[in-house]
């Protein structure tokens, strides 16, 4: 290229430095397990074989899952539950090692110690490991190695071949063995027939540093090893060798505290130099990242990458996520902030320029420290305006366009500038947009578009060209437009406002709007995906894909947040990259999922202007904001990773929750409770769950709980499944699972069936056999009722009883006419009587002393102080029930078999006994010389009704001087 000294051009050259620049700082933000609790002190973060994160801190462990945390203490009074370490085995068990030297592990949701015969130690436990043989190591911060298998606890220390007994840090080689790190080197610990072996791995083999912090395997072989004062080396321990990395040959960034692998390389906690990135590329130096907006994080305690590569950190006692080297910001050139980005552009050299605050800047993207970067003004410094839009032609020369001071183009090398000029109506435009292709350049400007053809020779800095204005809406039916761009077939690509989108192909222009099937015609950003398709975002509804012949929308039903979308861009690995208030939008167009990038990631309000985005030849995405400029790279592994769907045992609700495993329940074992959730820390509170109970239900059930009850289930088989999503997009989801058994009841298992049913048989049998015996018996009762009432009826109007009671009148009549009328009465109510009850069964033992104290009053009548009647019944037996009659038929049989007589008086006593539910009729015997006449069939009578109403018998007593008959009381 040649600078031409016939341009007039305002060069100001700010600086050129060759020096490093604060770097990109990934977005940092801060965690917080329990907010209510601000004494809270973070101690160490790990990674499960889940992929779940586990806190120890200064009040107990903590399980978080991106939303909620879970404590877990050991409820034991004065236990001081400050943790030190954590860790998983290979059985998925849960270790924790405290401060105090304990050890407990989590079984049931509970925090359960160690118990064995040794003493524990007294020194904080710095690591828990598992060998092949699944036995465990603990190192310990003062009293060297515990080693534990069968429930028992063997300490390793000086005695055992260890050189200091202050230990850091433990882990398993590929080998096998243990190795730990001490103040005097590495011990490498083995176990073999219960006898421990101690060998020593130091300076003196090649160990630069003698004080060891921490040893991570990398799964290939290797261990790296974290140093006191030297940094990390690797060890190789097939061949038992040392490597120092370029990057830590000469170290000066103080102690090492935890390392941890990521797919580009390693994350490093340092005691002084904050957290540090290393890639394993030697070329590549150590990135140093110390603080974050107003966050600052000198001392890194530990470091932690989660299988989404988001990074984790410890910094006083703080908990700092990050989506790590995805997502960077640079606000700063040296000293400088950057700010107010309205647009940049990566040019084919992979140089990103970008204009803060009315100026333009150039940097190196292939040096990741931007050692060196130009400065420039366009126009001069009192008279700065705007740069709104960027372009580089053909010849890799910049052109610029400006708020209202038209058109520039700048020499990448030189830097000279041209003022574009020869056409009035864009001398002091604004220039919205620029895009074009071989020798056309289009403009789009508040007055139209302007079409420039450009000469064969663009190597020069007084650049000739002419022009072609489309104005009045003559091309595009509207003089605003947004932006512009041209495909890989070479159409140029028109979005307008108000007219929706146009395509020049050669000389034939296509015009897309409502008609054509697009819901908003006004259009701002354009992009290509790899498959040729075209892609555009619009106001108000969403992005649109064109395939040449249909639309497909893409909007808040589909998934994206946020319509006031400022600018896409395709990555050309199969996504869109969306840009607006609420961050950023990542659809995968084989899929339609969609992964978000907002507040959870330290992403939020970040105003950029329209079209401020850019992907250099690395695939990173480049966004200007207000905020400076944020870097994106777009990993499509990232991608492939799901949210991990984590089922915990089902509960059981009883009287009490009980946390179950087993898949066979009891019959009342039926309300269960399914508690679930997932991992996923990139967007946890975007995860949508879908659920169904197998042999409860037969489809899919969306669902935003985390928890779900079922009860009173059915008797049977039941599998519940539980699977989760980012984006409602469930289609080879992470999916857990848990079978279940619920057991029928006794009565309705097959043995208590047939048995059931055998016994029904003979039930029914003996219920048949019952029935026809108490027909039989019903039958008989009416028989034998009828026979007492004929019995009854003769025995009380035979011509003996009607004789004397006519007597008795005739003498009562003479006597005192009052009393003969009473009489009358009494015997009109006794024969009334016995024809009200004589069809009963039974009647009250009250209604039945009242019939037998009128017969008695008719026979007093007759017989006067020579008869009587002592009635001692309690009130309690007045309820019960007797045969009617049965009292009034003994009375007359004492009447019948005895004399009454002044010299041998007749005296009858009823009473009753409670307990025994009997009534007694008693008299003395006085047996008559003449017998009245009867037929004998009375006391059966009453014995033969009794037997087929109670199960209870008459008794019958005579000892020759007194008649007793006891009956029972119903």
């Amino acid at each position: 290229m040649s600078k031409s000294p016939n341009i007039f051009l305002f060069l100001l050259l700010i600086f050129c430095l060759s020096v490093n620049l604060h770097a990109q700082t990934p977005f940092f933000k801060k965690v917080y397990l329990n907010k209510e609790n601000g004494n809270l002190k973070i101690n160490t973060v790990y990674k499960d074989t889940k992929g779940l994160l586990w806190f120890g801190t200064t009040e107990g462990l903590y399980e978080f899952d991106g939303l909620e945390s879970t404590a877990y203490q050991v409820e034991i009074n004065h236990f001081d539950n400050n943790v030190s370490t954590v860790f998983m085995d290979s059985k998925g068990r849960i270790w924790v090692g405290f401060k105090n030297g304990r050890i407990a592990t989590l079984v049931n949701n509970e925090l359960k110690l160690i118990i064995t015969s040794l003493p524990f130690p007294k020194r904080p436990v710095t690591e828990i490991v598992e060998d092949f043989a699944g036995n465990f190591w603990m190192s310990t911060a003062g009293e060297g190695v515990y080693f534990y298998a069968d429930n028992k606890l063997k300490h390793i220390g000086i005695a055992e071949g260890l050189t200091n007994e202050y230990a850091y840090c433990a882990a398993i080689g590929n080998d096998g063995k243990v190795y730990v790190g001490t103040d005097d080197g590495i011990a490498i610990c083995t176990s073999k027939n219960s006898t421990i072996s101690v060998e020593r791995l130091d300076q003196k083999k090649g160990l630069p540093d003698k004080i060891v912090r921490k040893i991570v395997n990398d799964n290939a072989g290797n261990l790296w090893i974290g140093m006191q004062d030297k940094g990390i080396c690797k060890y190789t321990i097939s061949q038992g060798t040392f490597t120092i990395p370029k990057q830590f040959e000469n170290w000066s960034l103080g102690q090492i505290n935890a390392l941890t692998k990521e797919k580009s390389g390693w994350w490093i906690a340092t005691d002084e130099s904050g957290l540090l990135f290393f890639d394993e590329n030697p070329t590549v130096p150590l990135s140093i990242y110390k603080r974050f907006n107003n966050l600052d994080f000198i001392r890194v305690n530990n470091v932690c990458a989660d299988n989404e590569n988001n990074v984790w950190m410890i910094s006083n006692s703080t908990i700092y996520q990050s989506m790590g080297r995805h997502l960077m910001v640079l606000d700063k050139l040296k000293n400088q902030k950057i700010s107010f980005v309205h647009t940049l552009l990566c040019d084919r050299k992979n140089n990103l320029w970008f204009t803060p605050d009315q100026e333009l800047v150039k940097i190196n993207l292939n040096d990741s420290v931007f050692s060196r970067y130009k400065k420039l003004s366009i126009t001069p410094p009192k008279q700065l305006v705007d740069i709104v839009s960027l372009f580089e032609d053909r010849e890799g020369y910049i052109w610029v366009g400006t708020m209202g001071k038209g058109l520039y183009r700048v020499n990448p090398e030189t830097f000279a500038i041209q003022k574009i000029t020869g056409n009035e109506s864009i001398n002091n435009a604004s220039v919205i947009a620029i895009g074009g292709y071989q020798k056309n350049i289009w403009l789009a400007t508040l007055n139209g578009v302007t079409q420039i053809t450009l000469p064969n020779n663009l190597n020069t800095d007084n650049l000739q060209v002419s022009f072609k204005n489309y104005f009045g809406q003559n091309l595009l039916g509207s003089d605003y437009v947004y932006s512009i761009f041209v495909d890989s077939r070479k159409r140029v690509w028109f979005g307008t406002d108000g007219k929706g989108i146009s395509c020049l192909d050669g000389s034939t222009l296509s015009t897309y709007n409502v008609n054509s099937g697009i819901k908003s015609e006004v259009v701002y950003s354009i992009t290509e995906d790899e498959k040729g398709f075209i892609w555009f975002s619009t106001l108000n509804a969403g992005i649109y894909r064109f395939d040449g012949k249909n639309f497909v929308n893409y909007s808040i039903k589909e998934g994206i947040r946020n319509l006031s979308i400022s600018s896409i861009i395709s990555d050309g690995r199969g996504s869109i990259i969306i840009m607006h208030k609420q961050g950023i939008d990542v659809l995968d167009t084989k899929t339609g999922k969609l992964f978000y990038y907002g507040n959870e990631v330290g992403l939020a309000d970040i105003n950029s202007d329209l079209n401020s985005i850019t992907k250099d030849k690395f695939g990173n995405i480049w966004l200007g904001t207000e905020l400076g400029i944020i870097r994106f790279y777009n990993d499509a592994n990232h991608y492939t990773n799901k949210p991990r769907t984590i089922l915990n045992n089902p509960l059981l609700f009883t009287e009490e929750e009980t946390n179950i495993n087993l898949p066979l329940f009891k019959s009342n074992q039926n309300n269960i409770s399914f508690d679930y959730f997932s991992v996923w820390y990139s967007n946890p509170d975007r995860i949508r769950y879908q659920y169904m109970l197998q042999g409860y239900t037969r489809q899919w059930i969306n669902t935003k709980d985390r928890k779900l009850i079922f009860p009173n289930l059915a008797p049977g088989k039941y599998v519940f499944k539980v699977r989760s999503s980012i984006n409602n997009n469930f289609k080879n989801a992470s999916e857990a699972s848990f079978s279940f058994t619920i057991k029928r009841p006794w009565w309705q298992q097959w043995w208590f069936r047939i048995l059931f049913t055998a016994s029904m048989l003979v039930v029914t049998a003996i219920i048949l056999r019952v029935r026809f015996q108490r027909v039989r018996n019903l039958e008989r009762l009416e028989k034998e009722k009828i026979g007492f009432q004929f019995e009854t009826l003769k025995n009380q109007v035979n011509p003996h009883f009607l004789f004397n009671s006519f007597n008795t009148l005739i003498a009562i009549i003479e006597e005192d006419k009052e009393v003969a009328i009473e009489y009358v009465e009494k015997l009109s109510d006794f024969f009334r009587n016995i024809v009200t009850y004589r069809d009963k069964d039974t009647i009250s033992l009250r209604k039945e002393l009242e019939l037998a104290s009128t017969y008695f009053f008719l026979q007093k009548k007759r017989y006067g102080k020579n008869f009587t009647l002592k009635i001692d019944v309690s009130e309690e037996s007045m309820d019960a029930k007797v045969p009617p009659l049965v009292l009034q038929l003994l009375l007359e049989n004492a009447v019948k078999h005895n004399a009454v007589s002044a010299e041998t008086p007749l005296d009858v006593v009823i009473y009753d006994n409670k307990s025994a539910a009997r009534l007694y009729v008693k008299n003395k015997i006085n047996k008559r010389r003449n017998k009245e006449p009867g037929t004998g069939t009375g006391l059966p009578n009453i014995v033969n009704r009794y037997k087929l109403l109670s199960k209870e018998e008459v008794t019958i007593e005579n000892n020759l001087e007194e008649f007793t008959v006891s009956i029972p009381l119903i």
